[in-house]
């Protein structure tokens, strides 16, 4: 059980590693989120107009506030 959770762990460190990182706050309007990116909360987020695709791999540095105003359309879980 440990090894499957190391090894899970592992292909997500290395995956994301590879990934594009693009660090995201403040007001989030008229985006889509891809897949071939790794988004890195780095501050409170207020969400106007934002997709999500499947798949896509989002971190938070830090304890920041997500606040939907608009619409938010996320795929997956």
């Amino acid at each position: 059980m440990k090894l499957r959770y190391l090894v899970i762990f592992t292909l997500v460190f290395f995956y994301g590693s590879l990934l594009a990182q693009i660090p995201r706050s403040g007001d989030i309007e008229d985006e889509i989120w891809t897949t071939d990116s790794l988004y890195i909360i780095t501050g409170n987020i207020t969400v106007i107009d934002l997709i999500i695709e499947p798949g896509v791999i989002i971190q938070f540095d830090d304890n920041h506030k997500f606040e939907v105003e608009g619409v938010l359309q996320a795929d997956g879980f």
